[in-house]
């Protein structure tokens, strides 16, 4: 083994490498064509990488972001201070759907988007 790829272990493993091309060559630049970024957070108990490496790299380009959240999840205070809109929501129904559509007309209006 290398010094480098003692640094580095991941380096080497041809799914993690597809998994970074796969974010630099579709996550990336979705994100940067985005004027807002709106998130599912993962069910409670579960961490997602997909929306672990989403909302930083929301953070890191500063977009603004809305977090869809199910009802009665608790939400980490940390992501409470980055995320622009959170919104408790069950997409599987109306007002669910009702209350997303709502929030994201309320932080383009808040922003300045039309």
């Amino acid at each position: 083994m290398t010094d480098q790829e003692s640094l580095d272990p991941w380096g080497t493993d041809p799914a993690f490498k597809a998994w970074v091309r796969d974010v630099q060559t579709n996550l990336v630049p979705k994100l940067e064509s985005s004027a807002t970024v709106v998130s599912l957070a993962p069910p409670e108990g579960r961490y997602d990488a997909k929306f672990a490496v989403e909302t930083g790299m929301a953070i890191l380009m500063g977009k603004p972001m809305m977090i869809v959240v199910a009802p009665g999840r608790p939400i980490p205070g940390k992501l409470h201070l980055v995320a622009d809109e959170i919104v408790y929501a069950d997409l599987g129904t109306e007002e669910g759907k009702r209350a997303v559509h709502e929030a994201v007309e309320r932080m383009h209006e808040r922003l300045g988007d039309d």
